[in-house]
């Protein structure tokens, strides 16, 4: 997929971060861009910079997690436009901490946002994109995370494997179906963004903010959350994305550099090694 002029792109987690800053890159090369999130004064912010630059657009407040919030988006996409040609499943929350000691709620916030909102946007958007037989493209959010399994970050970590797996289903699917879409599975590392503050917009009805309970744990947040405001800027991150779609290459690795932990980790998986000691 080469051309982006009048396609149609969809993506959600989009009020800030790497869905506001793929909302500004597909409208620069011509896409109308329908924004989805929860967070409704970010979107309204978002949106409105990006009429300033003569945008076609449309804002829909969505909650990933509810599979009829994503159903409603997709219909109100396909009504408008007729067509979707990009499905950014982009929408994405941390949860930190000693995996046992993480609640119930944290662990139910984390995968209903992080995977099953991939899942909810596959199911609703992906039949109606193989009706148009048109080329298109999938593209989900994972991370390192979803490709390294260290400490501190259980809830975050098991949902982003989970995106990278649906990904590479997803792929050879519509490989198997003869399909003109392509699936891309995105995992960045350290991107400025707000997810760090993911916490802020936790509805009150998936139970309170995340408790630390140690020093460690509070150490392991300053650090990363430091290393992560420095990380790379949300619209480099996004023209990589596109450079990876035109190119129809499945991993989008922004920060290779980590592939050598990857390569480690597999290793001592074939090679039989415990995770840890061995």
């Amino acid at each position: 997929m080469e051309d982006f002029e009048g396609k149609v792109a969809v993506i959600t987690g989009a009020s800030s971060g790497i869905g506001a800053a793929l909302a500004r890159q597909a409208s620069a090369l011509g896409a109308a861009v329908v924004l989805a999130d929860v967070d409704e004064d970010g979107l309204a912010a978002n949106a409105a910079m990006l009429l300033e630059e003569g945008a076609d657009l449309m804002v829909r407040r969505t909650d990933v997690s509810d599979a009829e919030s994503v159903r409603a988006l997709a219909d109100q996409a396909f009504g408008a436009y007729g067509r979707v040609d990009l499905l950014f499943n982009n929408a994405g929350v941390l949860v930190d901490g000693v995996c046992w000691e993480r609640t119930l709620d944290d662990w139910r916030w984390c995968l209903e946002v992080n995977l099953m909102g991939c899942i909810h946007g596959i199911h609703h958007f992906v039949p109606r994109m193989i009706e148009q037989q048109t080329e298109g493209a999938i593209i989900n959010t994972s991370s390192v995370a979803g490709l390294l399994a260290g400490g501190m970050l259980g809830p975050y970590t098991v949902s982003k494997h989970g995106v990278f797996a649906l990904s590479e289903v997803l792929a050879n699917d519509l490989h198997g179906r003869g399909s003109r879409l392509q699936a891309h599975c995105l995992c960045p590392g350290a991107v400025a963004t707000r997810i760090w503050q993911s916490e802020e917009r936790r509805p009150s009805e998936r139970g309170p903010a995340t408790t630390l309970h140690s020093e460690a744990e509070r150490e392991f947040r300053r650090v990363t959350a430091d290393a992560v405001s420095g990380g790379t800027a949300p619209d480099d991150l996004a023209a990589l994305v596109f450079e990876a779609i035109r190119a129809n290459r499945f991993h989008i690795f922004p920060h290779p550099g980590f592939l050598a932990r990857v390569e480690q980790r597999f290793a001592a998986i074939t090679g039989g090694r415990n995770p840890v000691g061995g």
